[in-house]
């Protein structure tokens, strides 16, 4: 099973430390300013000069993070776009919601006792800004508090039911797909013209894998995981949406990834991130297979297999690729491409994790 294995969990984008913060281009730190001080001044002492502004390493959709230093105080300010008030209801009632029971951020009210402030059309929520860093994957130690931090996050959220709050669906679905993948197999000569080199040349090399992928998966046969029902779900635990501190879990991000999806690829996509930067740093061994059963039996609130684990990690795997292959044949959107490489090693890497 070793076979091969030196080319896999290389380090990747969640492997950097963090979290990272870089300079602020000065027109958002005036926007900043101006947000605290009109919205904000409970926690301002109308002296500019106290306030620092860090943009948040990372790439969002219609949303940008801030880190805010007042006086020697930390915050976190996320900018919503104008187009996504959904999103920003959405946010408010989840860390209301979670954050009595769970490590969540906590809202700070704005002084019209709002969750969210509003200045020149665009949203801005204010959070208590958590100590920790991003789970590095170098020690074995904060695995049982990351998996029991999934399992409470998922217990806790069964119960929200605010029929107020809407929530974007993630369906496994087949004819897109389907079209999708024959067209860029048709394209395979002249991939340059949709994606860029690197990409191009990484598709070309790896059809093999993802034709064989899509047949174990049978990702155009899924109605025993559709069964089971969609349900909230947090799709995106990854490092990177997790902080540490003394091992244990001091932070849970990305609240906004909750959404409607399936619990079993929800867990199996989530234990393959977090056990993947485990074993960049860590020898795949006995003791290794060890954590990462612990892992997914502390994770997980019902018995799961290896083999349904493995198959459901590789269908988001692909779902995600497929994204990609969307907006840049579709849309000619090159952004996502870099991750490409990490999404297809990752469905050789699942075969290890999930073995």
């Amino acid at each position: 099973m070793n076979d091969g294995i030196e080319n896999l969990f290389k380090k990747d984008i969640f492997s950097k430390p963090g979290p990272n913060y870089f300079a602020t281009p000065n027109g958002y730190i005036d926007t900043i300013v101006e947000v605290i001080n009109e919205s904000y001044q409970s926690i301002m002492d109308n002296d500019e000069r106290n306030v620092r502004v860090f943009c948040v390493e990372g790439n969002e959709l219609n949303s940008r993070n801030f880190l805010v230093d007042v006086k020697g105080e930390k915050y976190f300010i996320k900018r919503i776009h104008q187009d996504a008030f959904d999103k920003v209801v959405r946010i408010s009632c989840l860390h209301r919601f979670l954050s009595s029971d769970l490590p969540v951020p906590t809202i700070i009210n704005s002084d019209k006792n709002d969750s969210y402030a509003q200045h020149k059309d665009d949203y801005y929520i204010m959070m208590t800004c958590v100590d920790g860093v991003y789970f590095d994957g170098c020690r074995a130690q904060p695995l049982d508090s990351i998996a029991q931090s999934f399992s409470s996050l998922h217990s806790k959220i069964e119960s929200f039911d605010d029929k107020s709050i809407s929530f974007s669906n993630i369906e496994y679905t087949v004819g897109d797909e389907v079209d999708l993948w024959s067209f860029v197999l048709k394209k395979k000569d002249c991939l340059g013209n949709y994606l860029t080199a690197d990409a191009a040349d990484l598709i070309v090399e790896s059809i093999d894998t993802v034709e064989k992928e899509l047949s174990f998966t049978n990702f155009y046969n899924i109605s025993a995981i559709m069964m089971q029902g969609l349900s909230l779900t947090h799709i995106d635990w990854h490092p990177y949406n997790l902080l540490i501190n003394n091992d244990m879990v001091s932070g849970i991000l990305d609240i906004e990834s909750i959404c409607k999806s399936y619990f079993e690829i929800s867990i199996a996509f989530g234990a393959y991130k977090i056990l993947r930067q485990y074993l960049i740093y860590n020898k795949y061994d006995r003791n290794s297979v060890k954590a990462i059963k612990s892992y997914i039996e502390q994770a997980s609130p019902k018995p799961i297999s290896m083999a349904e684990l493995k198959k459901y990690a590789k269908l988001e795997l692909l779902r995600r690729i497929f994204i990609i292959l969307r907006f840049a044949f579709i849309k000619s959107d090159n952004r996502w491409t870099y991750v490409l490489p990490m999404h297809l090693a990752g469905l050789s890497e699942t075969d290890y994790i999930f073995e």
